[in-house]
């Protein structure tokens, strides 16, 4: 047996029986344009990359979607691959974090004609503003003490607020606004997106329960693709 393929039986057993009770799973939400639901089966760049990531490991893909605020939750107990997650300060020591995947910004997000709003002291003016769940944009606009925030559980359901008036304005990433917007049928070119917020960083992230080897070995992997270009060429169009 080669030093690769006993290294990965060991790291296997290992996990194997440390996750005997617990299997580790391999979990993504509605996170437009990397993880996605198409035909009610996962897709995206992010669940190719997940997908070749995991082959050969004890982990299991789940098939459907959770809501990212129902994800959180999962993971401060049992051990889980978030396919993409954002990295903020916050969430730096709830996670290992494996790679990063592409950037975007965080953006408010209006509809023609009304103007683009470009600072949040121009979105507190605002009747309601959309948030996802647990996302970055809530908890940002809670510590600034906004009291018109509107939440919604994923981002397509925020998408079709906007569409039909019950928001003002959408604070969330500009590449997943602009593709859940397109997802519900609507036109890009009627978005109005504002300046850049916030820039963030998506990973994709391990729980603290998830055995230490693994998560190594998935370090591992995912710096060989970055070597060999797999990784640029699966986000080529995000990078």
């Amino acid at each position: 047996m080669g030093r690769l393929a006993l290294t990965v039986a060991v790291i296997w057993g290992v996990a194997r029986a440390a996750m005997a009770a617990d299997p580790v799973t391999l979990a993504f939400t509605e996170f437009y344009p990397v993880t996605h639901t198409e035909s009610g089966r996962p897709a995206g760049p992010g669940i190719e990359l997940a997908r070749r990531l995991a082959d050969g490991l004890p982990i299991q893909l789940n098939d459907e979607a959770t809501p990212l605020r129902r994800m959180l939750a999962l993971t401060e107990s049992r051990p889980i691959i978030v396919v993409a997650l954002i990295r903020t300060a916050p969430r730096e020591p709830q996670f290992h974090w494996i790679g990063e995947l592409y950037r975007d910004s965080l953006v408010m997000v209006t509809v023609k004609p009304r103007p683009r709003i470009d600072t949040l002291e121009q979105a507190r003016r605002l009747d309601h503003v959309g948030v996802t769940l647990g996302g970055i944009a809530e908890t940002l606009l809670e510590e600034r003490h906004f009291t018109n925030i509107e939440p919604s559980l994923d981002m397509t359901a925020q998408a079709r607020k906007l569409a039909n008036g019950r928001v003002d304005a959408w604070c969330g990433l500009k590449q997943s606004a602009s593709q859940a917007w397109e997802l519900i049928g609507r036109d890009p070119s009627d978005m109005e997106m504002g300046a850049e917020i916030l820039p963030v960083s998506i990973w994709i992230a391990a729980s603290l329960p998830v055995p230490p080897d693994l998560v190594e070995e998935l370090r591992r992997r995912f710096a060989a693709l970055q070597r060999d270009g797999t990784i640029a060429r699966i986000f080529s169009g995000l990078r």
